[in-house]
C-alpha cells in the first residue's frame, strides 16, 4: 500500500517538473488565459495564441501571426481582453481585443479572422497609462 502511494507521489512530482520545464520552454510573456466552454485552455501571449486541451497534454492550435509580437508591452497587455460570445447554441465565438485589432476564434479556439482598424483611437487619451 505504501509503495503504491509512493509511486503515485513520484509520478505526480515528475509530471509537475516536466510541466514547469514545458512552460518555461514556451517563453510566454504577457500571458492571458481563458477556459473555453468545451474546457480547452485559450492562451494569448506575446507572440500569438495557443489552445490546449483541458489538462495541457495536447496543443490543439498554435497561431503565430506573421511572426510579429501581438502584445509588445505591459500597457498593451493591460488593455487586452478575451471574451466568449454566445448568441445561441450554434454561434459561439472567442473574441480577443488587442490594441486596435480584434481576433475572432471559434468556440473551440480555431482562428477565423481578424479586423484591424483604428476605431479605438478616438477613445485613447493621454492618461496615467501613457
Amino acid at each position: 500500500m505504501k509503495k503504491t502511494y509512493f509511486n503515485n507521489y513520484i509520478k505526480q512530482i515528475l509530471f509537475i517538473i516536466i510541466f514547469i520545464i514545458f512552460l518555461k520552454s514556451l517563453n510566454l510573456d504577457y500571458t492571458q488565459a481563458l477556459s473555453l466552454i468545451n474546457w480547452n485552455i485559450f492562451i494569448i501571449h506575446k507572440d500569438g495564441v495557443i489552445v490546449n486541451n483541458y489538462n495541457f497534454t495536447i496543443i490543439l492550435y498554435s497561431y503565430n501571426f506573421d511572426g510579429y509580437p501581438i502584445i509588445s508591452s505591459e500597457k498593451e497587455n493591460n488593455f487586452t481582453s478575451i471574451i466568449q460570445y454566445d448568441d445561441d447554441d450554434i454561434n459561439q465565438y472567442v473574441v480577443a481585443i488587442i490594441e486596435n485589432v480584434i481576433y475572432i476564434f471559434s468556440s473551440r479556439g480555431q482562428y477565423l479572422f481578424k479586423v484591424q482598424n483604428n476605431f479605438f483611437s478616438d477613445f485613447i487619451t493621454n492618461s496615467v497609462y501613457t
